[in-house]
């Protein structure tokens, strides 16, 4: 995110389901909230659903999500860790299906905690006029949605060539 570059301009950029706490550091933040930016027209907006805010996130938090269903038995275990500003998720899956063995995968997940004024400055910096909303789009983890526009560019007077053009031959005589 902080350095694609697709060599045209969008009307809306979003980056949802919390995909910013990727991003992991500050400095990468701005520079990913600028290439966001570059990408956008003017006017454009951009839509950024944050992952947790440090003061959040809970270290030790244990989640257990479970499926059980004929054709698949699932369950998905992380507890929370903290290392400074980052969330350390560490997903423990057990999954069977029929016939087969029960099998056993480890994913592990470590994201930046930014807080709403850092993430707010940050969006500044890159030259959006930015906002934080406490609601979000209502995904079932209701982490609120920041929302920058890019300003429009200012219109340009027009150059006394383009105006003495609208003048009839007789006034330019």
């Amino acid at each position: 995110m902080e350095s694609f570059d697709l060599a045209k301009e969008f009307d809306v950029i979003t980056c949802l389901f919390s995909a910013i706490g990727y991003v992991r550091t500050l400095p990468a933040l701005e520079a990913t909230l600028r290439n966001f930016a570059r990408h956008l027209r003017p006017g454009g907006v951009v839509i950024i659903e944050p992952w947790l805010a440090p003061e959040e996130y809970r270290v030790g938090h244990s989640h257990l999500i479970t499926h059980n269903t004929p054709e698949l038995r699932l369950a998905r275990m992380s507890v929370g860790e903290r290392r400074g500003n980052e969330s350390i998720i560490e997903f423990h899956f057990l999954i069977a299906t029929p016939g087969g063995p029960v099998r056993y995968l480890r994913d592990s997940h470590v994201m930046g905690l930014f807080t709403v004024p850092d993430t707010l400055e940050r969006m500044r910096r890159a030259g959006l006029r930015a906002r934080h909303f406490r609601t979000g789009l209502g995904t079932g983890h209701d982490r609120g949605l920041f929302v920058g526009v890019r300003p429009a560019e200012p219109s340009k007077p027009s150059s006394p060539r383009v105006r003495n053009r609208s003048r009839s031959r007789s006034q330019r005589s």
